[in-house]
């Protein structure tokens, strides 16, 4: 039998630094890093938890409404590295 999994869980931060700093630290416990994005209105890390489950930590950003944004689902790469100052 396959074994099952939770595909993917979503966890909302209050910030940008907040999102930062757990980028930060996901990356000194040697946490595999799925992905990070830019999406314009919100900012994302995708990470594995030790099972294989994808756990996604982002926050919404006010600097752009999501409305006035030429396209809403944007998939740009996400620095955090630059975000953090380093």
């Amino acid at each position: 039998m396959p074994i099952e999994r939770v595909g993917h869980v979503a966890l909302v931060a209050d910030s940008l630094e907040t999102v930062t700093a757990i980028y930060q630290r996901l990356k000194e416990h040697n946490v595999p890093i799925v992905r990070t994005r830019d999406h314009g209105y919100t900012k994302r890390v995708y990470c594995q938890d030790p099972e294989g489950n994808e756990i996604e930590i982002y926050c919404e950003v006010p600097e752009t409404p999501w409305q006035k944004l030429d396209t809403v689902i944007r998939g740009d790469e996400m620095d955090f590295e630059q975000a953090a100052g380093g």
